[in-house]
């Protein structure tokens, strides 16, 4: 596609008011971030790529000029991917750990951090592996205007979101029904 094709798109006023939506809710969640940051001194902020996406498109008068390598997009979006898959494994990881111990109650405080540091592990590998798979077909020769999915990889994306999906579900119910068993082991 040549870069008068974007053309449309960069300038369309409901585009950018949409992108802009998008760049206020970052911010207000820049601010949520920042508050949980000052609790958290080691934690670190991630600038939303949707900020970039409209400095580009506010900055540079010639729409050619926002087009950006596939290589670069890939980049920028594959850690945080990776952290979105991480963090719904972990939480599946998480419950695993309370239901092992919970099955393991007398000998558990006993077993060491082991466990806890192998089901991490796993759960970091496996969020990984998955965020490396939804977008690793992306045709890195491509010239982008925006860094989303692209049409060689949106179905693996949509496959990765259904997957997460079903992990938050299962980790929620799982959390559920290890509440109850353990409010039964309790009472007796």
């Amino acid at each position: 596609m040549s870069c008068m094709d974007y053309k449309p798109l960069i300038t369309n006023a409901g585009f950018l008011s949409v992108l802009s939506t998008q760049v206020c809710a970052s911010a207000f969640s820049a601010v949520i971030s920042l508050v949980a940051a000052k609790k958290c001194i080691n934690s670190y902020f991630h600038v939303n790529c949707k900020t970039l996406h409209l400095v580009r498109y506010i900055i540079y008068e010639n729409p050619c000029d926002t087009i950006m390598s596939a290589a670069f997009c890939f980049a920028w979006r594959l850690p945080q991917v990776m952290c979105l898959t991480s963090f719904a494994m972990i939480q599946l990881g998480l419950v695993i750990e309370r239901a092992i111990a919970l099955w393991r109650r007398e000998h558990y405080e006993n077993s060491g951090s082991a466990l806890g540091i192998f089901i991490a592990a796993c759960c970091i590998a496996a969020g990984a592996g998955l965020a490396t798979w939804s977008i690793i077909q992306m045709n890195f020769q491509a010239q982008l205007v925006y860094c989303a999915p692209t049409s060689e990889t949106s179905d693996r994306a949509k496959i990765r979101s259904y997957i997460l999906c079903g992990i938050n579900l299962t980790a929620l119910f799982c959390a559920g029904v290890l509440y109850f068993l353990n409010e039964a082991a309790l009472k007796r």
